[in-house]
């Protein structure tokens, strides 16, 4: 039986308050306004479908749209597709760096629910597993992409009070995309 990945990704439509309060605080608190241009944040779905990948995106966008699990549709938009979609890409003038960070929990006890009530109350058994977690988008102003995830890294692990804001590393891990 074919196996397919599927990510599903879902940003709000009004002003992102957690993502303008973490720019903030990394701008105003914990010295980076010399080099972070922005930050935005997505939340970020990956599907196992036990279906051929052309079907299996069917079945996310038709669970997108039905569920209201992911995506509320006045509130959100999303998109089906890879997180370095080439056709998604924000062209930069070459003054910054984008990098894409990916956070999510060690143990996701609510990503196991989400799954288990797509099974039980809308009979997607064809869903083999869900992992969930957040994309944030830096906008750095370093030109070197080698320094610009050193300084990302810096930011998204807490390490002290003063050092790291994103993840927990007790719970929670990241991967630099």
């Amino acid at each position: 039986m074919n196996t397919a990945e599927v990510e599903l990704f879902v940003k709000l439509k009004t002003p992102d308050l957690v993502a303008l309060t973490a720019r903030h605080t990394l701008i105003k608190e914990m010295g980076y306004e010399d080099i972070l241009e922005d930050l935005t944040r997505q939340d970020y779905y990956r599907f196992k479908i036990n279906l051929e990948e052309k079907r299996a995106e069917e079945i996310v966008k038709e669970i997108a749209l039905n569920s209201k699990i992911f995506v509320n549709p006045n509130k959100h938009t999303y998109r089906i597709g890879k997180w370095d979609d080439p056709q998604k890409r924000v062209p930069r003038s070459g003054k910054w760096e984008e990098i894409k960070v990916l956070t999510f929990y060690l143990k996701d006890g609510q990503a196991s629910l989400m799954k288990e009530t797509l099974w039980n109350t809308y009979g997607y058994k064809e869903v083999s597993d869900l992992q969930r977690g957040t994309l944030w988008s830096f906008a750095l102003r370093e030109k070197d992409r080698e320094k610009a995830k050193k300084i990302v890294r810096e930011i998204v692990l807490t390490t002290s009070s003063k050092k790291g804001l994103l993840i927990n590393p007790h719970c929670q891990d990241y991967r630099i995309l």
